[in-house]
């Protein structure tokens, strides 16, 4: 019987605090979306790319790092999906042109996050005229750059001295830890197995980026430190995420030699590089400069009268 009490109690107590919860009334007043660039074109031209393998690599819908157009079409689609989830939400009304009055673009002034941007509206606000606020190309916004607009200071040796102790001063350590992906990435390259033992010699006239000494030395206002080899296999292997990305037959991507695991597994020499570029915390009170391939901050904000 105590028991019973007890447990009759107890659950007055719940149903007491439940009903004593406040009844949530908030609204959503406005959304801040950052985003990266559409699928692009490799960095470096197909000129320079044949130096490290022993196969052409394939040629883009557009060249210099720029948006390919199946990278823009996807954008456009994801900005769709915005506008739905926006106009439930209750922040777009489906009214383009009035709409657009209430939305803010803001993108890095080069080509690739430009059109990224572009394409992305076209996307959310299709029956409105494009607005995509920029600096110039050759300008520091200093919203995405601020180290380059000067509004933040970059210590480039604390820069340099706290990546090297990060690696305790030994950046060539990294060939040890990465050993797998970068025998992955040099087979693909050269063309052949990456089982194959012993590896066979590095192709006449061609250069073996996997042998480039990995260092750590002063990089430049959008680039807190420059990694030296790892940068330049990066380069090597950029063309590869990219081949997937926009829709290359798999038979195709890495010259068949790359399946999605493959591309997972080299892209931790990428992830790698950006973490220890833009992610080792400096001991200086400033914010080193966001990665500089952020396109845009497209804010939202709710028009007179709408809840």
């Amino acid at each position: 019987m105590k028991k019973n009490l007890w447990c009759s109690t107890l659950a007055l107590l719940c149903v007491s605090r439940l009903t004593a919860q406040p009844v949530d009334d908030t609204q959503l007043k406005q959304v801040i979306i950052f985003g990266r660039h559409g699928v692009r074109s490799p960095t470096l031209p197909n000129s320079t790319l044949i130096n490290f393998s022993v196969q052409p690599f394939p040629v883009f819908s557009s060249s210099g790092g720029n948006i390919t157009v199946n990278g823009a079409t996807n954008e456009t689609i994801l900005g769709g999906y915005y506008r739905l989830w926006l106009t439930k939400g209750g922040l777009l009304t489906g009214k383009d042109s009035a709409d657009a009055d209430f939305v803010y673009f803001r993108a890095i002034g080069t080509p690739l996050i430009v059109d990224t941007a572009r394409a992305f509206w076209a996307g959310m606000l299709p029956a409105a005229g494009v607005n995509v606020n920029s600096y110039g190309p050759q300008e520091s916004d200093p919203l995405f750059l601020p180290v380059g607009a000067g509004v933040a200071r970059l210590d480039e040796r604390m820069a340099v001295a706290a990546v090297m102790g990060r690696l305790g001063g030994n950046p060539q350590s990294l060939t040890s830890a990465y050993a797998p992906e970068l025998a992955l990435t040099r087979s693909v390259l050269f063309g052949y197995p990456a089982s194959e033992t012993p590896v066979p010699a590095t192709p006449g006239g061609k250069v073996d980026v996997t042998t480039i000494p990995i260092d750590v030395a002063a990089g430049s206002p959008t680039l807190p430190v420059d990694l030296g080899g790892l940068a330049e296999v990066n380069g090597a292997i950029d063309p590869f995420f990219f081949e997937y990305a926009d829709g290359l037959p798999t038979s195709e991507v890495g010259w068949g030699q790359l399946t999605a695991g493959g591309i997972s597994q080299i892209s931790r020499l990428l992830s790698l590089a950006l973490d220890l570029e833009f992610r080792t915390p400096y001991r200086q009170r400033c914010r080193v400069p966001m990665w500089p391939r952020t396109w845009c901050a497209p804010w939202f904000r709710q028009p007179p009268g709408m809840r």
